[in-house]
């Protein structure tokens, strides 16, 4: 059996097709809970054409990871996906064409994620996992796949709810915990959900999901390069969440500049420097718009 979660909070003019996609699945074995935060703009009277198909509790919160942790602990399904209000899976067969397979080719797998297809003003985009935050090398990885996107074991995800020191990213938070401690993902190349980008609640805080993110890659590269040292035998690890929260301050920097800071980072991690020398503060202070030299040297890189 399934769960699907959904969290919302006054959203009258979204609710009803994202509840549509849920209970028009084709998979009928579907636990469907919406979390509503309390709305009063009609929300509830959309809810409640449905609740012959879905349970609802409908109570203040303290936020969204809150209200999700919320129908986690309410979930009965052996599997567990939160679609937000206004998102929709890919089409309705999305969830058979996952589950409607023998359950032991699915034994050895905590989490499912896949493909998602993104909403733009301008239209749609077929967006594919080309990277995740496990083998993405890059300076800066990404979590690689959108919450939409997921399916976790209920028992497994219980054990880890949402942090709520994460006001935005908690999501991409729980993943990693999920890979840290050795649970498996299996990836399906297709897209399993539809979502918006251009009016979610991340682009609306844009600031705060950079930094979240910055403070969960930060874990991520600790993990990574755990170990590393210098030729003095000092561990530089610590060097990696500085340059992170830097790259993510200076993310939306055009022209050269972003460039600049990505090659600067990489630099220091072929030249496995001191923290000391490339502190977050030092790069800020040496930064004039045009040149960014932590050490005071135009040499550097």
């Amino acid at each position: 059996s399934i769960t699907v979660v959904t969290v919302c909070y006054n959203v009258v003019n979204e609710i009803e097709k994202t509840i549509l996609s849920v209970i028009n699945q084709t998979y009928k074995n579907i636990e469907y809970i919406i979390i509503d935060g309390g709305s009063n703009d009609g929300t509830l009277n959309i809810i409640n054409k449905y609740k012959d198909s879905l349970t609802v509790i409908s109570e203040p919160d303290r936020g969204i990871y809150d209200a999700m942790n919320k129908g986690l602990m309410k979930a009965n399904g052996q599997w567990i996906n939160f679609m937000n209000a206004g998102d929709t899976f890919a089409s309705n067969s999305v969830i058979s064409n996952i589950f409607g397979c023998n359950e032991s080719d699915l034994i050895k797998y905590d989490v499912i994620y896949g493909d998602c297809i993104v909403c733009i003003s301008l239209g749609e985009r077929y967006a594919s996992v080309k990277k995740t935050f496990w083998n993405d090398k890059s300076i800066v990885p990404s979590k690689g796949f959108s919450h939409q996107s997921v399916f976790v074991r209920t028992e497994i995800a219980k054990l880890m709810p949402f942090n709520l020191k994460y006001k935005i990213c908690a999501d991409f938070d729980m993943m990693f915990r999920l890979y840290k401690t050795g649970h498996n993902f299996l990836y399906k190349n297709f897209a399993i959900a539809k979502y918006e980008v251009e009016n979610g609640f991340s682009k609306k805080h844009a600031a705060l999901a950079l930094k979240e993110n910055a403070m969960i890659i930060e874990e991520i590269l600790k993990q990574r390069y755990d170990g590393m040292k210098n030729e003095k035998g000092e561990d530089v690890s610590p060097v990696f969440p500085k340059l992170v929260y830097v790259l993510y301050e200076h993310n939306c920097l055009k022209g050269g500049k972003y460039d600049y800071i990505t090659k600067l980072a990489t630099k220091c991690i072929q030249k496995r420097l001191q923290p000391s020398c490339i502190s977050a503060k030092k790069m800020r202070e040496n930064y004039d718009g045009n040149v960014f030299s932590p050490m005071g040297s135009s040499n550097f890189l």
